[in-house]
């Protein structure tokens, strides 16, 4: 018996709850910083097209924090 997969990307959200949808309805201080770097990072190619920019910006990002590297599953 397989077990039914339900879509759990950000297109099944309600719309009022995607980042961009709510940063354009209500603004960047309605976003967590998590929401705001999902948006970031979702156009990242966009914004750094030098190697050495998305280095030195990851390297801000990830400055002084702890990183989880979880090898599983992502849906």
């Amino acid at each position: 018996m397989k077990k039914e997969i339900k879509a759990t990307g950000i297109k099944s959200w309600p719309e009022d709850d995607r980042p961009r949808e709510k940063l354009l309805k209500k603004g960047a201080g309605a976003l967590s910083n998590s929401e705001l770097l999902a948006i970031l990072l979702s156009k990242w190619e966009n914004i750094f097209k030098d190697p050495m920019m998305t280095a030195a910006a990851v390297d801000r990002i990830v400055h002084h924090r702890v990183i989880l590297e979880l090898n599983i599953d992502s849906y």
